[in-house]
């Protein structure tokens, strides 16, 4: 029997149920819980480049400001995994890195990424103090 054809091996991943943190991650709020990091860059939302839900966010970025983003979330001591998809521009290295907010922005953890234009997706791992703040920084 030629390979491949009447037998085979496969196998199903059942991923572990969870309940998403983020109150408004694909923005179809607006930008409700989305704010810029000080130095002025512009966020809004569009219908133009969208992977999941019907919105994605857009930043502007200006002469003083890197172009970054955060949305702010309180979490309870654990284990997490933070990540979010980017369309950035060919080339360009971006990154987040969920940072302690009472601890004057202590990094928890960096996910990187070198762009390609198309959709790609950036993940961290971290553990958050009991009681903490968390935010998390796209640059």
């Amino acid at each position: 029997m030629p390979l491949g054809l009447g037998s085979g091996l496969f196998a199903v991943v059942l991923p572990k149920e969870t309940t998403n943190l983020a109150t408004n991650p694909s923005l179809e709020f607006g930008t409700t819980n989305w704010s810029p990091v000080a130095g002025g860059a512009a966020i809004g939302t569009t219908s133009l480049y969208q992977t999941y839900g019907a919105w994605s966010l857009i930043v502007t970025p200006t002469i003083t400001s890197s172009a970054a983003f955060y949305y702010a979330g309180t979490f309870g001591a654990g284990s997490y995994v933070a990540s979010g998809w980017i369309k950035g521009s060919v080339g360009a290295r971006y990154r987040f890195t969920p940072t302690e907010t009472t601890l004057a922005n202590v990094s928890l953890a960096t996910g990187t990424v070198i762009a390609t234009g198309a959709w790609q997706i950036l993940s961290a791992t971290f553990g958050a103090p009991v009681g903490t703040g968390v935010n998390i920084v796209f640059l």
